[in-house]
C-alpha cells in the first residue's frame, strides 16, 4: 500500500476521533460538529480507498458515488450504503437547511461510521480498523519509535512494560 494512503487513513480515523469528542458534548453545535466531522472522515477514507483500487473519480464527484464507482470498477459492493446514505442526508440538512441533528441521531451514525470503517478496509485493503494506527501521527522518530513498542508490548500481553513505555 502507497504511504500516502495510509497516511490519509490515518488522518481519517482521527477526524473520527475528533468526532467522537464533539459527539460526547452535551449540546446541539458538538452534535453538529459531529456530523460535519464523520462526514469528512468517511469522505477522505472513501477517496483514499478509491485511489487504492486505482478507480479514478472526478474530483467534485458526488458523496453517494463511491459505491457506483467500486461497483462498476468489478469491485465487490460496498457494504453500509444505507448508513452512509444517513449521514449524507443529515448532514445536508444541517449545513443546507440548518436542522440541528438529534444526539440519538449522531450516536447511531457515530456506531454505523465506525461500522463503515472497519468493513471497507478490510474488504478492499485487507486491514482492520484497529491496524490503522494514529502513533503514525507523532512526528517525533523517537517518540513514534517507543510508542510502537509500548503498543507491541501491549498487545502481547505485557501491559505493564507497556505502561513503563
Amino acid at each position: 500500500m502507497h504511504r500516502d494512503i495510509y497516511r490519509r487513513f490515518v488522518n481519517a480515523k482521527y477526524i473520527l476521533g475528533r468526532a467522537s469528542i464533539a459527539q460526547r458534548e452535551n449540546n446541539e453545535m458538538g452534535q453538529a460538529i459531529a456530523v460535519l466531522l464523520l462526514h469528512d472522515a468517511v469522505e477522505i477514507l472513501m477517496i483514499a480507498i478509491l485511489d487504492h483500487l486505482n478507480i479514478n473519480a472526478k474530483k467534485n464527484r458526488e458523496f453517494m458515488a463511491f459505491w457506483t464507482l467500486v461497483k462498476q470498477d468489478g469491485h465487490p459492493d460496498a457494504p453500509d450504503k444505507a448508513a452512509m446514505e444517513s449521514l449524507n442526508t443529515i448532514r445536508v440538512g444541517l449545513k443546507h437547511k440548518a436542522i440541528i441533528p438529534n444526539s440519538r441521531d449522531v450516536r447511531d451514525l457515530f456506531t454505523r461510521t465506525q461500522g463503515f470503517f472497519e468493513n471497507v478496509l478490510t474488504l478492499y485493503c485487507g486491514l482492520t480498523f484497529a491496524d490503522i494506527s494514529l502513533i503514525d501521527l507523532v512526528t517525533d522518530p523517537g517518540v513514534r519509535e517507543i510508542l510502537s513498542k509500548a503498543r507491541e508490548k501491549f498487545s502481547g500481553g505485557d501491559k505493564n512494560h507497556a505502561m513503563v513505555d
